[in-house]
């Protein structure tokens, strides 16, 4: 997710302004306004998100090129280091440690606390030649985990197996270049309690989908395994499998958790084996594929992520997860913002055709806009994420023998680019229940206004 115009930010660091934040009793208004290219200019935006974990900054604030992430944290000699990146290359790095002490240096950089009875916020300020800065967070865990776990669907409920699993597929095709996840793995986090939060998600994941979803024996039991080959080896989500599977490189070692990359790997399982009777997955395998399977996906991954930190209480997560969560996915909602600033100066250059069935990059700008678009509608009504995605797929399962034929999996034309953009479009104006054909329009997404049409008489 770094991929990046560096003239770019010195663009924008001087267009935004910081923007302050939202309490929980206040609406926040956005004075976002672009005027990078001339016959584009974006309405103040009001935003009702007041909920005690929300990400407006991130999508509407002034845009940031660093981002900070924690690596060990050593409860036995409070020992901590917090790692990261900034493409800006400033001249230094300041350092506030959350227990009173400050300092400078660069990334990565160590601290070594006294007190490891209780967990920090550190904040990392980077300073360029320009005399600008940006700062961003990250959260040291000492104390480690205290989930008080509620009772999930077991059909639904997520593992991390500790021994070796043989995958069957429906399709023919079942990797077999994989292993599992060591105890070695999970010095940061219990394996049981990464179980639990990744179980909690996909509870909400599978309410996302509707409940609509194809279950082999009756389960949709993802299981997340390891592969061994980093160079080489397959990753991402094995949804056609059974049990369904995500591979992924090692993780858990340096100290943090990367949940995006575990949610949207989830969403992917749901999204990819809905309609239960006709599945997206096998239908739309191609070189269109990827603006609903990765633009859906990321929907569905900071969706739970928003979900499950804001209800808290609910799913029994303790002080310390709920943080980690909310720093890790910060960043994916700092990376949508600028993609979507990105999209706008590199002149809205819609593209719904993947170089190949497996390579999206040319493509990302375009599914991030969806993403971001989602993002940013969810938080100027103010209702959360659930009610909307609900609505987005009620509309989005309507996917059928027809669509299929149109979505046109072996050739890059006008009308296949029209038919893409208006399914998802059209998806998200039922979501939000306003006709966002305009505003996409403004971004350059070709619209079919009949099919729009016909897909709202459906649903309806």
């Amino acid at each position: 997710m770094n991929i990046r115009a560096s003239f770019i930010f010195f663009i924008l660091l001087f267009l935004f302004a910081a923007l302050i934040s939202c309490k929980s009793d206040d609406e926040f208004v956005s004075p976002f306004n672009n005027t990078l290219i001339s016959d584009f200019e974006e309405p103040e935006i009001h935003v009702k998100d007041t909920a005690d974990f929300n990400f407006l900054n991130e999508l509407f604030g002034q845009f940031s090129t660093l981002t900070v992430v924690p690596g060990i944290v050593d409860a036995s000699t409070g020992r901590a280091i917090v790692d990261g990146w900034d493409n800006k290359d400033p001249d230094m790095f300041r350092f506030d440690w959350g227990d009173g002490s400050k300092s400078e240096g660069d990334l990565p950089a160590l601290h070594i606390y006294t007190d490891t009875k209780r967990n920090y916020i550190v904040k990392v300020t980077a300073y360029y030649m320009d005399g600008k800065s940006n700062s961003a967070e990250a959260y040291i865990n000492f104390t480690g985990h205290n989930i008080n776990p509620v009772s999930i669907p077991p059909e639904i409920t997520v593992s991390i197996p500790d021994h070796d699993i043989i995958l069957t597929s429906r399709y023919g095709y079942a990797p077999d270049d994989h292993t599992f996840f060591g105890s070695s793995y999970f010095r940061h986090i219990r394996r049981t309690d990464l179980e639990y939060i990744l179980s909690a998600v996909a509870w909400l994941q599978y309410d996302f989908v509707n409940h609509n979803v194809y279950l082999s024996d009756g389960t949709f039991n993802q299981v997340i395994l390891r592969n061994p080959d980093q160079e080489y080896g397959q990753t991402g989500s094995f949804w056609f499998t059974s049990p369904p599977a995500i591979l992924l490189d090692d993780f858990g070692q340096h100290g943090w958790v990367d949940y995006g990359v575990l949610f949207d790997e989830l969403g992917q399982g749901f999204t990819l084996n809905t309609p239960s009777d006709f599945v997206f997955g096998n239908n739309i395998d191609g070189n269109y594929n990827f603006m609903y399977r990765k633009g859906m996906a990321l929907i569905f991954s900071l969706g739970a992520a928003w979900e499950l930190i804001n209800n808290q209480e609910f799913f029994g997560l303790c002080d310390a997860a709920t943080l980690e969560i909310y720093y890790n996915i910060k960043d994916d909602y700092r990376f949508l913002h600028e993609v979507y600033l990105d999209y706008i100066i590199g002149g809205r250059d819609f593209t719904g055709w993947n170089y190949s069935p497996v390579n999206h990059k040319n493509t990302l700008d375009t599914y991030l806009v969806i993403c971001y678009k989602f993002c940013s509608h969810a938080a100027q009504e103010g209702i959360g994420y659930k009610i909307p995605i609900q609505r987005m797929m009620k509309l989005l399962q309507l996917f059928n023998e027809e669509m299929r034929i149109r979505y046109n999996l072996d050739e890059n034309t006008p009308d296949t680019d029209a038919m893409v953009a208006t399914f998802l479009v059209t998806a998200m104006s039922y979501a939000f229940e306003k006709d966002l054909r305009q505003e996409f329009r403004d971004l350059n997404f070709p619209i079919n206004d009949g099919f729009y049409d016909t897909l709202f008489e459906m649903v309806e």
